[in-house]
């Protein structure tokens, strides 16, 4: 199939890892059972070999430094101790309410500053 050939294109171009990541499961990769499917750039043999998922299905990107993790239709990073990695708005979000909750304990309302 044409998308198990791009690997070794990439790795000819010194790309590293190669991850393919489809949500709705296309047909050509529901013989592999998994909808997220990566590889890693060999350097002993200038090829790249598919990595092998854990047995939650992540698999793990040293260039990324975390696991690349198919939830529904998003691809989410977490770090090597399973922590979420949170995206740019998902932090600013996190960053609000966790101030929200201490200007409500110190008897500030934040909705009236």
């Amino acid at each position: 199939m044409i998308w198990e050939r791009n690997p070794n294109r990439y790795a000819l171009i010194g790309v590293q890892e190669y991850f393919l990541y489809d949500p709705e499961t296309p047909q050509n990769m529901k013989s592999r059972g998994r909808r997220l499917v990566g590889w890693r750039l060999d350097q002993a043999t200038g090829t790249m070999e598919e990595l092998l998922p854990n047995s939650e299905g992540w698999l793990w990107s040293n260039h990324l430094d975390s696991f690349l993790v198919p939830d529904g239709a998003r691809l989410r990073l977490y770090d090597s101790n399973y922590q979420l990695r949170l995206t740019g708005e998902e932090a600013r979000e996190q960053r609000t309410r966790v101030l929200e909750e201490k200007l409500r304990e110190l008897g500030l309302n934040p909705d009236k500053l």
